[in-house]
C-alpha cells in the first residue's frame, strides 16, 4: 500500500482549455491561500485478486499529523485483509512513535519508508496531480465546505477505476509484479 497526503487550496490550479476564439474563459474566485483541505490517500493493491483500490480521508482546514495519519490506518484495516506493508515518505507523521506502536502491536502491519526526495516512487503522488490537474482544474469553489464536498466526489471516481490505478502504479517504475506472492514475515 503506497501512502502520501497532498492539500487543496481554494485558488484554482489553472490550466488551459478549449473556448471559442475571442471569448477568453474567466475564472473568478475568492480564495486566501492559507483555506486549504489537507487530504491523506492510499492505493492498495491486493496480491490474491490483483486489484487495485484507493482511499483518501479529507481535512478541512486541518493539517496531516500523526493522529491523522494512525486513525486513517485503522480505517482501512478495516478494508484490507491479511498483512498490510504500508510505504510512506518521509514525513515525521510517518516515522511517529504513535504510528509505530499502533503497526508494532497489530503485528501485520509493516512500515516501509522510502527514500527521501523520491516523490516519483509513489503511486498517490500521481493520483494527487490527476486530480489537480484534470478533474478538479479550473475549479473554484467559494468556501473550504464546497471544495471539500467536491474533492470527496472527485476522489470517490477513483476508487475502483483500475486502468488509472494500475498506471499510476507502473508510473512508479517499482519492480512490482502484478501476480505477487503473499507476503511471508520471517519468524525472528
Amino acid at each position: 500500500m503506497f501512502v502520501d497526503e497532498g492539500g487543496l487550496l481554494l485558488t484554482p490550479h489553472v490550466r488551459r482549455t478549449w473556448t471559442l476564439i475571442g471569448q477568453t474563459p474567466q475564472l473568478v474566485h475568492r480564495a486566501r491561500h492559507s483555506r486549504k483541505v489537507s487530504a491523506i490517500g492510499a492505493i492498495t493493491i491486493s496480491p490474491q485478486r490483483r486489484r487495485l483500490s484507493s482511499f483518501v480521508r479529507l481535512h478541512a482546514e486541518e493539517s496531516i499529523r500523526s493522529r491523522q495519519v494512525l486513525r486513517f490506518l485503522q480505517q482501512i484495516r478495516r478494508h484490507v485483509r491479511g498483512p498490510m506493508i504500508v510505504l510512506f515518505d518521509n514525513l515525521q507523521a510517518h516515522r511517529s512513535l504513535l504510528v509505530k506502536r499502533w503497526a508494532a502491536r497489530r503485528g501485520d502491519v509493516f512500515l516501509e519508508h522510502l527514500p527521501p526526495y523520491t516523490p516519483e516512487l509513489n503511486a498517490v503522488e500521481s493520483l494527487w496531480c490527476h486530480a489537480k490537474c484534470h478533474r478538479l482544474a479550473n475549479y473554484c469553489p467559494n468556501d473550504v465546505s464546497e471544495l471539500h464536498a467536491h474533492a470527496q466526489l472527485t476522489f470517490a471516481d477513483y476508487h475502483s477505476d483500475q486502468r488509472l490505478l494500475k498506471a499510476f502504479v507502473q508510473h512508479t517504475d517499482l519492480p512490482l509484479s502484478w501476480r505477487p506472492r503473499l507476503f511471508q514475515p520471517t519468524a525472528q
